[in-house]
């Protein structure tokens, strides 16, 4: 049995990669060929280099011959994935789609065709409900969209155990060795501005948030209401900017100034454990925090953005659209720690994403 997987973006790389050793010890020859900004993440990830097909879509598919092919969704309405899609249509192979996120579901499978389905693979595999929901209402048969949970999940909780036995005290020392030991450490977790529907990103007539009246992007109106909101507060906690692997330094030159540290390297993970608080927008990452047990906040410049939190976030993630609340609650998540629901236990993601493939090999057999 071979797969030939193609991962475009970051999200869709946390998805599918904890399924794919699942997959090769069940004897499928997994063919990963990956592109954009997941190239270098997945590379920092595996420790393996991992760079574009040379070939196209119609050239990729006829050489490797695979049972299935199975793809990530991203922003890019070009992506190769879609017609890898197309592709292995034609040869009567059968396609899988990993869906990581409820937000912009319509646009996941659109491409530049007219429909929400318009290289919609035959199986699509969502991490919550509402995700499924969405696909089944654009009109995709419900026996074939399947929720497993988000398989990223399962690696989280592993690495926290691993990071509960060296303790939190020397995972701060590694993390962000320059904090005092007297000072709360702070992570903001940035986003990029943009995506699928570029005018999502930017201020609109419904936003509760403004920041300082100067700037339209959505991160630059969070940031400057987080820092105007510790600006405010006597605890002057140690600040670190988390960049997103899309973003990059000079997009925020502005702030830099304004915190202690940056981090743009390596996995977060282990810094999001270090960290007394945690603070950001829709990012994946917050919810990992959660799941970690950090005090999390989601802060969101319009309520309609509580459907962008990762499967599982809410009512775990406490959220703040106004100036008031943005205050009050940074303050007491420096001062109390989060006040949230308890994350849901373990569902073995990966394990039900990677019965799903096969149950797909089996079946095109």
């Amino acid at each position: 049995m071979r797969a030939l997987v193609f991962i475009e973006d970051p999200g869709a790389a946390n998805f599918i990669l904890p399924v794919l050793p699942l997959l090769s010890a069940r004897g499928v020859d997994v063919q990963l060929r990956t592109s954009g900004v997941a190239s270098d993440y997945i590379t920092q990830r595996v420790g393996t280099t991992h760079r574009p097909p040379e070939t196209g879509a119609e050239e990729l598919v006829a050489q490797l011959r695979p049972d299935v092919v199975v793809i990530g969704t991203s922003e890019n309405e070009d992506t190769l994935g879609l017609p890898l899609v197309s592709a292995a249509r034609r040869r009567k192979i059968p396609t899988i789609g990993a869906v990581d996120i409820l937000a912009n579901a319509d646009q996941r499978f659109r491409g530049r065709g007219a429909r929400p389905l318009s290289y919609a693979p035959d199986v699509i595999l969502t991490a919550d409900a509402a995700t499924r929901s969405a696909f089944i209402s654009f009109g995709h048969d419900p026996a074939k969209v399947i929720v497993t949970g988000h398989p990223h999940y399962d690696e989280v909780r592993e690495r926290a155990r691993r990071l509960d036995a060296e303790g939190r005290a020397a995972v701060r020392r590694r993390c962000v060795p320059d904090a005092p030991l007297d000072r709360s450490v702070l992570v903001f977790v940035a986003e990029v501005s943009t995506g699928l529907n570029p005018a999502q990103y930017r201020v609109s007539s419904d936003y509760t948030l403004r920041g300082g009246g100067r700037r339209s992007l959505r991160t630059e109106i969070v940031l400057e209401e987080l820092l105007d909101a510790l600006s405010a507060m006597q605890i002057k906690p140690y600040k670190v900017l988390r960049l997103h692997p899309k973003n990059t330094r000079a997009e925020f030159a502005e702030f830099l100034p304004q915190f202690d540290a940056v981090s743009d390297a390596g996995l977060p993970l282990d810094l999001i454990y270090a960290a007394d608080a945690v603070v950001g927008m829709s990012s994946m990452l917050l919810y990992e925090a959660a799941l970690i047990g950090r005090p999390t906040l989601a802060i969101l410049p319009r309520a309609a953005e509580k459907e962008w939190l990762p499967a599982g976030a809410d009512g775990v993630v406490p959220v703040a659209t106004s100036r008031a609340n943005v205050h009050r609650m940074v303050r007491e998540i420096l001062t109390q720690g989060s006040s949230t629901s308890k994350p849901p236990p373990s569902t073995a993601a990966a394990e039900l994403a990677a019965q799903a493939v096969l149950a797909v090999i089996s079946s095109a057999a």
